[in-house]
Parts: C-alpha cells; sequence; structure tokens
C-alpha cells in the first residue's frame, strides 16, 4: 500500500516547485512515480535549524496544539526535521480518539537516500534532464586498478564496488518498479565486520545522521579529482544491504561527474538544490517583513482546513502575491502547505485502516493486517523528562521518580529508576507501569533526546496493564547517568 495517495501526490504544491519538475520528468521517462522519495528528501533537507526563527513563528502562527505537532520542528539544537516526526501522522476521530500512523524508520531512510539519488542525477543533468554515467570500462576509464580497496566501500576490492553499482542500475534503475526484486550486495564481499561502510558526501552524511553524538565520526577521504572530502556512513549487513548499495551507486554518479567535468574542461556552474535551498532560506531570514491579521488567518487556514488549492479567489491572490515580495511569507505558506498534507497523510492511513477493519468482519474470520511499514498507534503520551535524567549524580542522589499520562478513557503512571555502570556491570533503567485503560493494548516505553528528539530506543512492555522491567544500556542505546533523555508511552492497537 502506497503510503501517500494519488490525489494527495497530484495536488498542488505537494513538493517545492523544482521537486515537482523532477517528479514529473522521471514519470515520464522511467514511468515511476517518486513522490514518496522526493517528500522524505524534501522534509529532511527543507526544514534546517537555518529557518528555525521561522519555524517557531510558524507554531505561533498556527498555535499547533498535539504532542507531535507541538514538536514538529523539535528546536534550535536539532539541525535537522527529527526522522520521528517524518515518519508520524498523529489522527483524532471522535470515535476512536487520537490515533498514529508511524512509517518504519528503515523505510523512511532508504526513501530519503532514493531522493537524494534522483536530485543528485538531476543536478548532473543541468537540473534538465537526469543523467547516468554507464560503468562501462570504469577501471580502464579512470585508470583504477580493480585489486585497489577502499573506492567507496571500505575494505572491499574497488572491482567489488563496481559490481555492486552496475548490480543496482541493472536490477534496479533500469527495470519497472511493479517487476523488481528484492537486491542484496554482491556476495564475494571480502570484509569481515557487520557493517558495510560506504563513503558519501559530507552532504548526504549529514543530513541522513543529523547532531547525532552516538554516530563515530571518521577521517573524511579525498578521492580525486573531487574537491570535496567523503565520510563513512555505516549500513548493517543484515537489514540495509539496499541502503548500501543506492548511497554507493550515488557516489560513484558523483565520481564519474566530477571525472568526465574535468576531462571535457567544462565544470558545471549549476548550483545544486541544496545551495539555493540555502540561498532561499537565507534570504527568509533577513526578511523583516510584518504579517497582517489577515495574511496570519490565511496561513492558519492553509494549514488547518483548505491547503493552498482550495482557499477562495482573493485569499489565494493575496497569499500568492505577499510571497512574491516576501521570501519570508513564502516560506511560511510552504510550511502551511507542509502541514495541511501531514494531516491529509493522517487522514488516509486512518479511512485505510477503517476499511481494512470492516472487510476482514464481513469475511466472517479474523486475520491480523499486516503491512510491511506502517504501524498503528491508538495514543501517543506527551514527553516526560524525570528530574536528574543525564545528569552525573551519586546513586543515593537519585530517587525512584513517578509520572502519570491521563487518556481520555483512563490513565497510565510509570516509575523510572537508573543507575550509572559498575564494576562490570552496564548502566540501566528500571521501569514500571501500572495502566487503568481497556485492554486490547501493547504498551510501547519510547527514550528520547528531549532536546533534538532523536529517538534513542523504542522497548516493547507488553500487553499487561501492571509490570515492571531493567531495561540495561546495551538496549536503550545510551547511557541513562550521562546522556540527557525522556520517555514517552505509546498504546499500540493489537490487531
Amino acid at each position: 500500500m502506497s503510503w501517500i495517495p494519488f490525489y494527495i501526490k497530484k495536488s498542488e504544491d505537494f513538493l517545492c516547485h523544482e521537486l515537482m519538475k523532477l517528479r514529473d520528468y522521471v514519470w515520464n521517462k522511467r514511468h515511476e512515480d517518486i513522490s514518496e522519495y522526493l517528500y522524505v528528501y524534501e522534509n529532511r533537507v527543507w526544514y534546517s535549524s537555518n529557518v528555525f526563527p521561522i519555524m517557531e513563528e510558524f507554531e505561533e502562527i498556527c498555535s499547533t496544539g498535539t504532542y507531535i505537532e507541538s514538536n514538529l520542528y523539535g528546536n534550535q539544537k536539532n539541525n535537522l526535521l527529527p526522522w520521528e516526526t517524518i515518519r508520524t501522522f498523529p489522527y483524532y476521530s471522535d470515535e476512536y480518539g487520537e490515533r498514529c500512523y508511524e512509517i518504519n524508520r528503515r523505510t523512511i531512510k532508504k526513501f530519503c537516500l532514493l531522493g537524494w539519488m534522483e536530485v543528485n542525477l538531476w543536478y548532473i543533468g543541468a537540473n534538465k534532464a537526469q543523467v547516468i554515467h554507464q560503468p562501462d570500462n570504469i577501471s580502464t576509464t579512470l585508470k583504477i586498478s580493480s585489486d585497489t580497496m577502499n573506492q567507496f566501500i571500505e575494505n572491499e576490492y574497488t572491482s567489488y564496488s563496481i559490481c555492486a553499482m552496475e548490480k543496482f542500475l541493472d536490477n534496479y534503475l533500469c527495470i519497472r518498479p511493479k517487476k523488481r526484486k528484492k537486491i542484496l550486495m554482491p556476495k564475494t564481499y571480502v570484509s569481515h565486520g557487520k557493517t558495510w561502510n560506504v563513503f558519501v558526501s559530507s552532504d548526504l552524511k549529514k543530513f541522513y545522521f543529523g547532531e547525532d553524538e552516538r554516530i563515530s565520526y571518521t577521517n573524511p577521504v579525498c578521492f580525486e579529482p573531487m574537491i570535496n572530502e567523503m565520510d563513512i556512513i555505516q549500513f548493517p549487513k543484515n537489514n540495509e544491504s539496499i541502503h548500501a548499495m543506492i548511497a554507493n551507486f550515488n557516489s560513484w554518479q558523483t565520481y564519474l561527474h566530477v571525472f568526465k567535468s574535468k576531462e571535457d574542461n567544462q565544470m558545471t556552474k549549476n548550483s545544486t538544490f541544496i545551495n539555493s535551498l540555502h540561498q532561499e532560506q537565507k534570504k527568509a531570514i533577513n526578511d523583516a517583513t510584518q504579517l497582517t491579521a489577515q495574511s496570519k488567518a490565511i496561513i492558519r487556514k492553509i494549514s488547518s482546513q483548505t491547503g493552498f488549492s482550495n482557499l477562495d479567489k482573493n485569499e489565494r491572490k493575496m497569499i500568492l502575491e505577499l510571497a512574491s515580495k516576501s521570501p519570508r511569507i513564502k516560506m511560511l505558506a510552504r510550511m502551511a502547505q507542509h502541514n495541511f498534507i501531514r494531516k491529509e497523510i493522517s487522514e488516509f492511513l486512518a479511512k485505510q485502516q477503517t476499511q481494512k477493519s470492516l472487510f476482514l468482519i464481513n469475511k466472517d474470520h479474523i486475520q491480523p493486517v499486516k503491512e510491511s511499514f506502517i504501524r498503528l498507534f491508538e495514543w501517543v503520551s506527551p514527553m516526560w523528562t524525570p528530574q536528574w535524567a543525564g545528569q552525573m549524580v551519586t546513586a543515593s542522589d537519585i530517587p525512584e521518580q513517578k509520572h502519570s499520562f491521563e487518556l481520555h478513557n483512563g490513565e497510565i503512571t510509570i516509575s523510572c529508576l537508573w543507575r550509572s555502570a559498575y564494576n562490570k556491570a552496564p548502566a540501566y533503567i528500571q521501569l514500571s507501569w501500572s495502566a487503568n485503560i481497556i485492554t486490547g493494548y501493547e504498551l510501547w516505553a519510547v527514550f528520547i533526546n528531549p532536546e533534538t528528539k532523536n529517538i534513542f530506543s523504542e522497548i516493547c512492555l507488553g500487553t499487561h496493564l501492571n509490570g515492571g522491567i531493567i531495561i540495561p544500556e546495551t538496549s536503550l542505546r545510551f547511557d541513562p547517568a550521562k546522556e540527557r533523555w525522556a520517555t514517552l508511552i505509546k498504546l499500540k492497537v493489537i490487531q
């Protein structure tokens, strides 16, 4: 199931103008719909700390209220829109209350890599067409020995990296989407680690990881004739083989483009999408235009009611005129449209879930409705940060702390006690809970960085309404005695 329906993809201003051009070009040339890839790409790249003051202004104008919406843009310490925001779609109805749909994190990251690749091929074609440099006779053309190591994949032969690029091109880009099969990295690898370490541009690494302090940084490497250094993204071999293939393919295309441009003595002067985007962001930040009460009302209407395309004639004319003169208002209007699209996607997912439930009931038997990358959460609590969380204090100074979350039809109380590592024992959090709710839900505890909104871990607590668990540092994926953290509770519908 596509999580963005056709009518939303075809709506006015679904993507920014340049990405809409690219989307339409790919559809005409390859008959492939890359809307989801570009949607994730735009979200991750477009919303950054460069425009944080405008994000704050937008939230003030729209007065967003739910947990997800009020934390939509993180804060100034988070330089990118969090993956959790991009993949999460809250929906409220009188019948079911607040529900939350999540797209699998690994799927969202793959879509971002694919979006990056599509934009890069568009840039190589001078923003007029996509150009793919063919891998024929690369070793001879570039005068690179196939026995050399580390050409875009660390601890692998160059011939292996080239083989992976060819496989992705032949088995993915050159095949219609409906005929594609699952593809994996070639089996002839020689590295023994658990990850594919792929060299990518510093921009891609930054937008992929953000300010995640848990990522170990490596020494950047420069591959001549490229000027800019490249750094490593680590992809687990057991479940992110396709991610590694996309990243490797993208690095080769960039490398071949630079090599060919240098040979032809015609280095392109076209700015990348990211560079042009940064220019727009800078103009918006420096724009001192003040919004009138009427223009604020239109932005609120776009965000929560009509979107851009369903404004009345006079409102549409007014906001277009203002946006043409003010980069600030143009960006605020884009944020409003983005928020409206999120609401539309949430409503679509909710309707799909309801229709599937009715369909199964009519079949007179029960079977689980499984979507490989969509999960339904009926309720998501606000975030709670325990006192002294992440602070270096002695164990005796940290008492057990309790907090209650109120639902529309019940209450969940949790208590936390955490300790730092001692001798050979790892740091841990001891979590207990008591839920005064109806049965039929799976409880999940989410541990999150309260400043960046990055998720550390999600722990399934099961279906019991009362219980306790000790979660070691290895499962938490952070040290609760050293790193700032907060927690929230989710209720997942058992289907």
